[in-house]
């Protein structure tokens, strides 16, 4: 493969192989080689929605998203493909919190919204996105995509709380204010 590129496989050429049901001919090391040399996917994410809403999955690893973050680069995997593999029984397993990190560190933002956290979480899942991510996001004067009402459900189904206290203490000494109520506060606090 020529560096740099995606070669002769236009991401027209991935749409219809998914269509038809079929399955990608470029795979993640092939992404991996353009990202690494400062290039771009040619896979869509509309090419990526199409193989989650058909059950299939991605071939783009969270190494490869990791490589294109990490040198400045954006995330491919939006937050529509997020909601779309989750509505139908998925899991956002491809995007990793390590890759979210990344993106928060160099004050990017997560493609993941709170909406799709909460699928996640009413779906008896997990949320990706760990306390530390959180914390990067925060320090640096940022605000947190779970609201109050994603922790709430999390907590309620038997979860656990995301956010640490040292994430609330940078938010409340920053002069913000703590989406996460009384309430769910005391439920960690008395486990």
């Amino acid at each position: 493969m020529t560096a740099g590129t995606s070669e002769d496989i236009i991401p027209g050429d991935q749409y219809e192989a998914l269509t038809a049901g079929g399955t990608s001919d470029i795979t993640a090391g092939d992404q991996s080689e353009p990202l690494t040399a400062g290039g771009t996917s040619g896979i869509t994410a509309g090419d990526q929605s199409k193989a989650l809403t058909a059950g299939g999955t991605s071939d783009i690893t969270a190494g490869d998203q990791s490589e294109a973050l990490t040198a400045g680069g954006t995330l491919d995997i939006t937050a529509r493909d997020q909601y779309e593999a989750l509505t139908a029984g998925g899991t956002s397993e491809d995007i990793t919190p390590g890759d979210q990190s990344e993106a928060l560190t160099a004050v990017g933002t997560s493609g993941i919204t709170a909406g799709d956290q909460s699928e996640a979480l009413t779906a008896g899942g997990t949320s990706d996105i760990i306390a530390g991510d959180q914390s990067e996001a925060l320090t640096a004067g940022g605000t947190s995509g779970i609201t109050a009402g994603d922790q709430s459900k999390a907590l309620t189904a038997g979860g656990t709380l995301d956010i640490t206290a040292r994430d609330q203490y940078e938010a409340l000494t920053a002069g913000s204010t703590s989406d996460i109520t009384a309430g769910d506060q005391s439920e960690p606090l008395t486990a």
